[in-house]
C-alpha cells in the first residue's frame, strides 16, 4: 500500500457522500419541525408561538431556520444581521441583544462572520435541537 492509500484509509472515516448528507439533513429537519420553519418563496424564518421560548433560544432557532432556508435555496446564504435577528425573532428594538449574541459566540454556536453579521455553527445544530426537545417534552 502506498502512502496515498494509507492516507486515504486513515481519511476514510471523515469522508460522506451526498447520501450522508441528505440524511443528516432530513433528521435535522424531523428534529426542527415543531420550532422553526422557512417560507419556501421568501426565506422569513418562522418561529413557533406554541412553546415559550429564552431570547437565546429565539436567536438559535433563526439562525437554524436561515440554515435550512439556505440549503433549500431561497436565500443566498445562511448569514443574518443583528437588526434581522431581532425583526425575525420579535425582540423590542429598544431591547439590547448583545450579551445573548455575544454568548452564543463564546460557546461556539454562533460565528460572527463580520461587525453585527452572524451565522449558525452547523455543527452545533444537532445538540441544540435535542436540547430543545428535551426541555420542552417534545417527541
Amino acid at each position: 500500500m502506498n502512502q496515498q492509500e494509507k492516507k486515504r484509509k486513515i481519511l476514510e472515516i471523515l469522508a460522506v457522500d451526498d447520501d450522508y448528507i441528505v440524511k443528516k439533513l432530513e433528521g435535522l429537519a424531523i428534529l426542527s419541525e415543531p420550532f422553526v420553519r422557512f417560507h419556501k418563496q421568501t426565506g422569513e424564518i418562522i418561529i413557533s408561538t406554541e412553546i415559550v421560548l429564552t431570547y437565546e433560544e429565539k436567536f438559535i432557532l433563526y439562525g437554524i431556520g436561515k440554515y435550512f432556508a439556505n440549503q433549500y435555496g431561497v436565500v443566498e446564504n445562511s448569514n443574518f444581521r443583528r437588526k434581522e435577528l431581532k425583526i425575525g425573532t420579535h425582540i423590542p428594538d429598544t431591547t439590547s441583544i448583545s450579551n445573548e449574541l455575544n454568548e452564543l459566540v463564546a460557546k461556539k454556536i454562533f460565528k460572527k462572520i463580520d461587525k453585527g453579521i452572524y451565522s449558525i455553527n452547523p455543527f452545533k445544530i444537532e445538540e441544540k435541537l435535542h436540547e430543545l426537545r428535551e426541555k420542552y417534552k417534545v417527541k
